[in-house]
């Protein structure tokens, strides 16, 4: 909040110095010349002050980003390990969480953050065994979960008729 404040001090005496060049009828050249010359002055100090606030800001959101991919982290670092002969999807979501999560936020602003946003969009190459693998194992994730949802669906429609039941036993 503080840079945004000082930028728009900085836009405001810029605006100010401009106002009163153009109110003032009596000033005489070297004054409109140094006056002018403040202006850049104070433009350039209100860039700096938004470029600043544009870096906090960034800089806070990928540490919340962070700490949203630490807490989703043990969750399936626990379902990976549970589920037997895994290791090897195991080994390869930690070494992509690794190096996620220690990406340095400063770097990973800017031109690196497009390239890795472009690397994402891009296709896995055909005859990697590291993207078959885990693209096999992602179906066999998306299976597990489609079918425990339907087993969690069952359970609860079950829940409910029994709900009902034992409200209309108990109703007099």
């Amino acid at each position: 909040m503080l840079w945004v404040l000082l930028a728009a001090a900085f836009i405001a005496g810029a605006l100010y110095i401009g106002y009163k060049i153009i109110e003032s009828s009596s000033l005489d050249i070297s004054h409109v010349i140094a006056r002018l010359s403040l202006i850049p002055v104070l433009l350039t100090g209100a860039w700096f002050a938004a470029n600043r606030y544009i870096f906090q800001k960034n800089l806070a959101e990928d540490y919340d980003y962070k700490q949203v991919l630490m807490s989703s982290h043990v969750a399936f670092s626990r379902q990976l390990k549970e589920d037997k002969g895994s290791d090897e999807y195991y080994q390869d979501y930690i070494k992509g969480f690794l190096r996620e999560i220690y990406q340095h936020p400063v770097k990973s602003n800017g031109i690196e953050r497009n390239e890795l946003n472009e690397s994402k969009d891009k296709k896995p190459v055909e005859n990697d065994p590291t993207s078959d693998r885990l693209l096999s194992r992602i179906k066999e994730l998306e299976r597990e979960l489609d079918q425990k949802t339907v087993l969690m669906r069952k359970v609860e429609s079950q829940i409910y008729e029994l709900n009902s039941k034992l409200t209309s036993v108990s109703e007099p």
